[in-house]
């Protein structure tokens, strides 16, 4: 019994790490869906701004007719690039929608997967059963010994009772016996016969007596040694049970903790997927505006003053998608960032992932050259949450080269970053496996952090030294 209630222990034990196995998975296609979706963002950025520059171009089209040839080939050019940009976001709108189905098809293999645990607790429960049944048995079976005990004294005492008659009219005879020898000789042989064959009926029946006495102390002996194993055995059943029902109970709260976090991630990737979708409606519609927009006349007159509000307006409403998306993902970063990650990346994280107001971009020459800039702030901010996101999983060969670009780039920040993946204590407190320490390289990371502005860097410097 205690072997099969281990062996359902061990199978539910099996059952939760495929759970949980399951969950890690789940994370980590999160994670790629995630990075897909700022590519796809970053791609849409592009497009969004190759349509102004060709609004643009097609109104100093318009205004400037000296030089008709030149733009209608930039315009040319311009159109290229939007479709190769509509291309690539078609592609990746495909990958999307294929991850989706493997990722549907993923969730209801894992529900199906997830119920086996359930069966395994149901025959777990139907076998404790049978052991309470044997226990009763077993505790009937003592009852009955106990009752076969109580008949053997009984029975002793019965022989008792008849022997101590026999004693008393041993006696009688006795002083019958003394009177007739009193009497006559005759009469006293006869005695003396009668107390020779009393003495010989009187030994057979001691005899007898104790060997009912040795018979019914070897059957209590027996019946206390049953009873005692009998104990014992019931008592290891209702330990195995109380262990039973006590493993059993911890590995449900486990698994419905598994599933609850299994669920958060489910809820999360659908977020990030109508994320996307959003994303994607918004593209149409700029698309489309610049469709028309190149079909209208040219602005003559009091039309122009129009025409710049409206451009304006389009470039405001064009901006507001890039900063809804950068707004979630900072805000799943820092969430996650707090439920996961050590106390140390937590504070790295927190500063890493800087807060994003909604600010709308005015239409301008210098908005679009920052924009289209080969290394931005957005740009450093992407790098840092991805590092982040892989030291949470204890990836740090893995976070290492993208903190190593934006140090390149001259960021702080990935200098601190990079500075505690060399750090021993650090490693120690993320539980990091596999990584050895620089000491070294970790000072000359944190003096490169502090003199970039990071606070924290001074404390870490003091503690390597």
């Amino acid at each position: 019994m205690q072997s099969t209630a281990e062996a359902a222990n061990t199978m539910l034990r099996h059952a939760l790490d495929q759970e949980r196995a399951r969950a890690d998975a789940l994370a980590g296609e999160l994670a790629t869906l995630r990075a897909e979706l700022e590519t796809a963002r970053v791609a849409g950025k592009e497009s969004a701004q190759a349509i102004e520059v060709g609004i643009r171009q097609t109104q100093a089209l318009e205004q400037e007719r000296d030089k008709t040839i030149d733009l209608m080939r930039e315009l040319a050019f311009l159109r290229t690039e939007l479709d190769a940009a509509r291309i690539v976001i078609s592609k990746a709108v495909q990958a999307t929608e294929a991850e989706i189905k493997q990722e549907q098809a993923l969730e209801q293999q894992e529900r199906r997967k997830a119920d086996a645990p359930a069966h395994d607790l149901a025959s777990l429960q139907a076998e404790l059963d049978t052991v309470r049944i044997a226990a009763s048995d077993a505790a009937k079976a003592t009852a009955a010994e106990i009752e076969q005990k109580q008949a053997l004294e009984q029975q002793l005492k019965q022989q008792q009772d008849g022997t101590e008659a026999l004693k008393r009219e041993l006696i009688s005879l006795r002083t019958e016996l003394d009177a007739a020898r009193a009497a006559t000789p005759e009469a006293a042989r006869i005695v003396e016969a009668a107390k020779v064959e009393q003495e010989r009926a009187s030994a057979k029946e001691r005899s007898r007596t104790e060997a009912v006495v040795r018979e019914l102390s070897s059957a209590r002996q027996q019946i206390e040694e049953h009873a005692s194993r009998l104990a014992a055995a019931h008592a290891e059943v209702l330990r195995v049970t109380e262990a039973s029902n006590t493993t059993a109970a911890e590995q449900k709260r486990a698994l419905a903790s598994e599933r609850e976090r299994a669920d958060a991630l489910v809820q999360e990737l659908a977020l990030v997927k109508n994320q996307l979708e959003a994303r994607n409606q918004q593209l149409a519609a700029v698309s489309a505006s610049q469709t028309l927009a190149s079909r209208q006349p040219a602005p003559t007159g009091r039309n122009e003053g129009a025409a710049e509000p409206r451009a304006k307006t389009t470039e405001g409403k064009s901006a507001l998608p890039q900063w809804a998306s950068t707004q979630a993902v900072a805000s799943y970063a820092e969430r996650s960032s707090v439920l996961e990650t050590p106390p140390q990346a937590r504070s790295t994280a927190r500063e890493a992932v800087p807060s994003v107001e909604p600010k709308v971009p005015v239409a301008s020459e210098a908005t679009v050259l920052a924009s289209v800039a080969p290394y931005s702030v957005a740009d450093e901010q992407r790098l840092l949450v991805r590092a982040n996101a892989l030291l949470r999983q204890a990836d740090i060969s893995g976070a290492r080269p993208l903190l190593e670009h934006a140090l390149g780039h001259g960021s702080a920040r990935a200098a601190f970053m990079l500075a505690e993946t060399y750090d021993a204590r650090v490693l120690k407190s993320w539980s990091a496996r596999g990584v050895l320490g620089d000491s070294r390289k970790a000072l000359e990371l944190y003096e490169k952090a502090q003199a970039g502005g990071i606070e924290d860097a001074k404390a870490r410097i003091e503690s390597l030294k």
